[in-house]
């Protein structure tokens, strides 16, 4: 594997934005920390290890999405490609290489070595700007073992700085959920610092780690160590109602026909930060692309390797709705039309002739065409509205709270309008009140998170986290048994009813590099 040169030269404009990407080139060493010798080599050290956030995308999104019960292969899928859709990857697929993310974790470790070398040697530096600077690259490398844990579970964890790396050595895997305790440690130390303070609404910088995505990114970790008050304090400081007069993550935008606009620019603006909690940015005018758009696409330099499943497709029909709120009595009615319209067909996915494409990675600029110039470099969504509404959801019910749990699923008219309501589908009900609500309302909450996030590459880690939490891994097995033929379904469903297969082997070049990492069953 080839070892990556982090160029520290790349300085930001003249402003707190962190607009300009690190430029990598294909041969050398990650900058020690000798080479932080000014303010401007911090900023351009934290750009560059957004820029090495990139690097991961690809990888996320397949782990992320296509294992999940949304995603089939389609006719285009290699191999490797085949096999992470349908759970059969083995140590010599390269998309078990998890190397491109310890390259970003240790670039981490060194810039925070150099940002502590940096507070000694320059003295218009700062004790402030410093621990400002250092809580960023912990959220970075946060996000980076974050991933790591859910691909993987146990990993190898260190916070050592290595100037010529190549891979992992010598580092026994440490326990998953004590990796996140870890890091939650370590951002609770970070969440009040620097940039992390103060919420700036419209102008929220979505590019890089703020305000909510940090407090966003801290609750889905205590969800999965099962910390749910922990998880509903951070994440309640802006989710649903509070913040910017509830004006920021509302669902008061992107209503009905404009649900689908917040995907279709590949441009952050003032607008569409009332939606996006954080992104990773591209732009094929610096060689910044991922693969996503080819793997989804039939045309131009589309490979057409990924589609949605029948089931993914059905959901959508089978909504009731759509609503109308009549405008006398205020209160929401249907119009005569069913099913979600304005998140299935031309929106999430598209029937074009023969193929059914995911769809929202292609929209980019124009809605209703898909152009062959796209270039791959859509942004990639870490977190928007509808992922705080239904973290809040999740973890709601965890806390015994299951009706307001539904509420912010359902929405209502006056307030909150909820992920259900802004597109005008009928509300979800608890069916049995003798029965088990919360597990009835986990099922809601799954359900939703497909209808509302599909496709964006959190999928298969949401049905992990909330089998995990409720103690049924069939919340998880007997959705992904829906994708496979009949005559496999079975085999399917038990297997991945043992939580050892909810995650990767390890590439076997990554074991050949440390002795003291030890093959898991695959």
């Amino acid at each position: 594997m080839r070892v990556i040169y982090v160029v520290f030269a790349i300085m930001l404009l003249a402003s707190s934005s962190c607009k300009n990407y690190l430029d990598v080139a294909p041969e050398g060493k990650v900058a020690t920390k000798d080479n932080f010798t000014s303010k401007d080599d911090a900023v351009a050290a934290i750009n560059g290890l957004y820029g090495l956030m990139q690097d991961v995308v690809d990888q996320i999104w397949l782990m992320g999405e296509a294992q999940g019960d949304l995603v089939v292969p389609a006719r285009g899928a290699d191999k490797y490609l085949y096999d992470v859709s349908t759970h059969q990857v083995t140590p010599e697929n390269p998309y078990a290489d998890y190397t491109k993310f310890y390259r970003l974790v240790n670039a981490c470790n060194g810039a925070i070595a150099g940002l502590r070398k940096l507070n000694v040697t320059v003295q218009n530096y700062g004790e402030d700007a410093m621990k400002a600077d250092i809580s960023e690259v912990i959220a970075i490398r946060s996000w980076a073992y974050f991933q790591l844990v859910k691909i993987w579970g146990d990993v190898p964890y260190t916070e050592n700085f290595v100037s010529t790396f190549d891979q992992v050595t010598n580092i026994a895997p440490l326990k998953g959920n004590e990796i996140l305790k870890k890091l939650t440690k370590d951002l609770e130390g970070a969440v009040n610092t620097g940039l992390f303070v103060t919420a700036l609404g419209g102008t929220a910088e979505t590019e890089r780690f703020n305000y909510y995505s940090i407090r966003y990114m801290m609750a889905e970790m205590y969800l999965n160590t099962g910390e749910y008050q922990k998880a509903y304090e951070i994440l309640s400081t802006f989710v649903p109602f509070n913040y910017m007069n509830g004006q920021t993550f509302r669902m008061d935008t992107y209503v009905k026909a404009d649900w689908i606009t917040q995907f279709a620019t590949n441009v952050v603006t003032g607008a569409q930060v009332k939606s996006w909690v954080q992104c990773i940015k591209f732009d094929v005018n610096r060689n910044q692309t991922h693969h996503i758009m080819q793997w989804t696409n039939n045309q131009g330099n589309g490979i057409y390797a990924f589609k949605p499943s029948v089931n993914a497709i059905q959901n959508w029909s089978k909504q009731e709705g759509t609503l109308d709120v009549l405008t006398g009595a205020g209160l929401p009615a249907k119009n005569g039309v069913d099913g979600d319209i304005w998140r299935a067909n031309g929106r999430s996915f598209l029937i074009d002739g023969r193929d059914t494409l995911i769809y929202k990675y292609l929209i980019k600029d124009n809605l209703g065409t898909r152009k062959d110039s796209y270039k791959d470099d859509m942004s990639f969504i870490l977190a928007r509205d509808g992922h705080t509404a239904l973290l809040m959801a999740e973890i709601l019910n965890r806390l015994g709270r299951s009706e307001e749990a539904l509420l912010l699923i359902n929405g209502s008219v006056t307030a909150y309008m909820g992920v259900r309501f802004r597109v005008r589908v009928m509300p979800k009900l608890i069916v049995d009140r003798t029965a088990n609500i919360a597990a009835q309302v986990d099922d809601i909450i799954l359900d939703e998170w497909a209808l509302e996030t599909a496709f964006e590459g959190n999928r298969w880690f949401d049905m992990v986290r909330m089998a995990k939490n409720s103690g049924n891994s069939a919340l998880l097995a007997n959705r992904i048994a829906l994708k496979y033929p009949l005559a496999q379904r079975n085999a399917i469903r038990q297997r991945l009813s043992n939580p050892t297969y909810w995650y990767l082997p390890y590439y076997q070049r990554n074991v050949d590099a440390n002795k003291l990492l030890i093959q898991k069953p695959y």
